[in-house]
């Protein structure tokens, strides 16, 4: 299955360095990504909510060409074929807003929400034992006179 790539490396690097919402996800990426299909000329799901730094990967199983095509950030994956998969990793919190520019129709959003850092759990530790209490004993030496 090719892999449609949506930009090359010298558009990612002035994208990330002008502080770019978004990126193209590598390859090799760590997490898999939250999958989208596109069928019966829908997106499904509709929406996708994934963490910041999170991808999404759309893959066209219509027989039809779609696209997928944001509304507010400059993310268009051109026409994908059947079997053709794009996706786009996030790195902003916000809800984003795309459609096919074929089929005006075909609606969608990914919805990013800030990354959940899990709350360290304390475990309560049992206290030690009592130390025994040591009464102290005065001893006196007896002076015997003679």
């Amino acid at each position: 299955m090719r892999k449609i790539r949506a930009a090359g490396l010298v558009v990612l690097a002035a994208l990330i360095g002008a502080g770019a919402l978004f990126a193209l996800s590598p390859a090799s990426a760590l997490l898999a990504p939250a999958p989208v299909k596109i069928v019966n000329f829908a997106f499904q799901p509709a929406e996708q909510t994934v963490e910041v730094g999170g991808a999404v990967e759309w893959v066209n199983q219509d027989g039809s060409k779609h696209t997928v095509t944001f509304d507010s950030l400059p993310i268009d994956s051109g026409d994908l074929d059947t079997a053709q998969t794009f996706s786009a990793t996030f790195a902003a919190p916000g809800r984003y807003t795309y459609y096919c520019a074929r089929h005006s129709s075909m609606l969608g959003a990914v919805n990013v929400v800030a990354a959940q850092t899990p709350t360290p759990t304390v475990q309560p530790t049992a206290l030690p034992a009592p130390a025994p209490t040591l009464t102290p004993q005065v001893w006196q030496p007896i002076l015997l006179h003679e």
